[in-house]
């Protein structure tokens, strides 16, 4: 019921929803904490498809490689544009979403990290690395090669959840490592 409730539509970088004008932004919020109690990582699921499939739906033209995320640079903490559009108020509920499950249970990192995974945008790329920021213990080993990956130390459009990151983690990296 939520998925076809929630569903995102749009094409030449327009998004849009079956809700009147904003009022996808305005429920989302109220639906979201509710269903991922509910559901866990299923309703994670949901919001990273729906989110995915907004991102896709800003892509305007046929170039594969074009990823509209690898412009969204502004911290994902920042939730001040997340009542403006669709796509803002999926990507910040997916953060949310994500850090309830966790906050719930650390246990459950992998099973986050595995469904952020599925999909190719960079955006999933900085929500696992701001997911894992917060309990980089319950996956040591990712936090160690998200840390190493040498294309990700100085890229502009993660630089926050990178820093996030390095935060927590560095310090328990072996010598060698750091």
């Amino acid at each position: 019921v939520a998925a076809r409730l929630l569903v995102v539509l749009g094409d030449d970088g327009n998004v849009t929803s079956l809700y009147a004008q904003h009022m996808y932004e305005h429920s989302l919020p109220q639906l979201a904490p509710v269903l991922t109690v509910a559901f866990g990582v299923a309703a994670l699921g949901l919001f990273s498809d729906l989110l995915n499939q907004a991102v896709v739906s800003r892509k305007v033209g046929d170039d594969p490689a074009f990823d509209p995320t690898s412009y969204d640079q502004g911290p994902l903490t920042d939730d001040s544009t997340a009542g403006y559009s669709v796509y803002d108020a999926l990507k910040c509920q997916v953060r949310r979403s994500a850090e309830q499950i966790i906050h719930a249970d650390p246990l459950q990192m992998s099973a986050v990290l595995d469904e952020l995974g599925k999909y190719a945008p960079k955006l999933f790329r900085r929500l696992e690395m701001f997911v894992l920021s917060k309990h980089p213990a319950a996956a040591p080993e990712r936090a160690r090669s998200l840390l190493l990956d040498v294309e990700l130390l100085e890229a502009s459009w993660c630089k926050h959840e990178y820093a996030s990151l390095a935060l927590a983690w560095f310090p328990s990296l072996t010598t060698p490592d750091q």
